[in-house]
């Protein structure tokens, strides 16, 4: 067993075989789910964590789907994942025999147990949203700095705004979050300054907390094509397209800590955190 210490985690490398048989043992026991990836870009097949056979010295991993199975015909040799909240178990193993829903493999000749420090922050993936509402700011729908607030005909004269901000990270201790309105973000430029929030993740609770702002920063980008396109046909002007490629978007960026995280709101962080990290699986 050899560490392996850096800033943001450490890295403990086994490599005797008894230890390997151990671990891949108890992790068939507790029917633990894997990841198998067959190159760094790919997408990872989920897997099962089913059989192990000592005489063999291999393992079975079962519940892989049709698709899964498809894409991983190609490859003799995949890298196994099972991913917990801040640690990650991470081996390659060669593929020894197939049937339709299950594959065979041999025994690692070395296992990675990687732990990731507690504030390691999880990206939001494209497709999962979530957002944090700030229940004090209310902006007025005239404001030039806020979104467009259409007249609603023999409506209230003032529409409002109520202040949310989507989420782009999160972690166990806290998160950041953007907007492309400076309506929103210029109450949130003072650092230290305590701000009450609605974390607002996809179904789950919605949990109030107390959350203190660590910093703000705002980036001016090049339009990216999706956002081009997106905005040319919001316009039914296709050549407006070309036009864009000058075009800058400004977005703003805060960064939060969590003050005061109930113990159901921590276990919701957490099993979260674990569905961004799998959220990828065929």
């Amino acid at each position: 067993m050899t560490p392996v210490d850096s800033s943001s985690q450490k890295v403990v490398i086994f490599t005797q075989p008894d230890q390997i048989e151990h671990i891949l043992a108890e992790a068939v026991r507790l029917k633990s789910v894997v990841f198998i990836r067959f190159s760094d870009k790919s997408k990872a097949v989920r897997g099962l964590l089913c059989s192990i056979d000592s005489e063999k010295k291999t393992y079975g991993l079962s519940e892989i789907s049709l698709e899964g199975a498809r894409l991983l015909l190609d490859y003799p040799t995949v890298r196994i994942e099972l991913i917990l909240f801040s640690k990650k178990l991470s081996f390659v193993s060669s593929i020894v025999d197939r049937t339709r829903d299950r594959i065979y493999l041999q025994f690692p000749i070395k296992l990675l147990f990687i732990e990731r420090r507690a504030k390691t922050r999880f990206k939001f993936p494209k497709n999962i949203s979530s957002f944090v509402e700030f229940p004090e700011f209310i902006i007025d729908g005239d404001d030039p700095d806020g979104p467009y607030v259409p007249t609603i005909p023999y409506g209230p004269a003032n529409s409002v705004v109520q202040g949310r901000m989507r989420m782009e990270d999160i972690s166990l201790e806290g998160g950041s979050c953007l907007t492309r309105y400076f309506a929103f973000a210029k109450n949130l430029k003072t650092q230290g300054e305590k701000k009450t929030i609605l974390l607002h993740l996809p179904y789950k609770p919605v949990f109030p907390l107390l959350v203190s702002v660590r910093w703000f920063k705002k980036t001016v980008m090049v339009l990216s094509d999706d956002r081009r396109k997106a905005l040319a046909a919001l316009l039914s002007s296709a050549h407006l397209e070309k036009d864009m490629e000058n075009f800058r978007d400004i977005v703003y960026r805060v960064g939060f800590q969590f003050l005061n995280t109930s113990p159901e709101c921590h276990e919701t962080i957490t099993r979260f955190c674990n569905e961004i990290q799998t959220s990828d699986f065929i």
